[in-house]
């Protein structure tokens, strides 16, 4: 039977403000993003993931970054882990989710580009009301490791932060989003923290 690995889900992780100006970057900028890509090759597979993302943050790279730096002794804690040598910068996406977006399970790190990714951290926007369903996190137990563990899943609630390691497995459950409308996506920031 497989084992769960410690997780964190952090509600109100930024201040009420600054959440909101993040929302409205992510709303207001629509044309920044592409279509996900995935795999070795860097292409579109829909039948692995859709949704769309940019690595264009402007400003508020320099923000998360700061945010997520000074939250990082909580993290190692949360996640019972050691320190270990990281890159100054860490790797950011924002990624917008609508009607029939989904990621099917899958690891933060493989080999090449994303092999040295460490631990993974979604911040979570969106509007109110929230006008989307389903889009949680879905966390795997590691089958390699004993236990009794089941999945869990984390609800993409506004304003909340989900961090894991990185070799994990995970994925994001199917949205549904009625109105198509953009500002009523689910949004998200990813963010990795790599070893130098």
């Amino acid at each position: 039977m497989p084992r769960l690995f410690p997780y964190m889900h952090v509600e109100n992780f930024l201040d009420e403000d600054l959440s909101q100006q993040l929302l409205a970057y992510a709303v207001n900028n629509k044309d920044i993003y592409t279509h996900s890509l995935v795999g070795k090759e860097n292409k579109i597979n829909e039948k692995v993931r859709i949704s769309h993302v940019s690595r264009e943050l402007g400003p508020w790279e320099k923000v998360i970054q700061e945010k997520v730096e000074a939250f990082y002794p909580q993290i190692r804690q949360g996640l019972g882990m050691a320190d270990f040598n990281k890159r100054k910068n860490f790797e950011i996406e924002l990624a917008a989710h609508g009607d029939g977006a989904f990621f099917k399970p899958h690891i933060d790190m493989r080999l090449g580009e994303t092999g040295d990714r460490v631990i993974s951290a979604v911040y979570y926007l969106h509007g109110t009301p929230k006008n989307f369903a389903g889009g949680g996190l879905k966390i795997y137990p590691m089958e390699i490791f004993p236990g009794d563990d089941q999945p869990v899943v984390l609800e993409p609630t506004h304003n909340s932060l989900a961090v894991f390691q990185s070799y994990v497995h995970h994925e994001v459950l199917p949205v549904s989003c009625p109105s198509g409308e953009f500002q009523d996506y689910r949004f998200a920031i990813n963010c990795w923290i790599h070893k130098a």
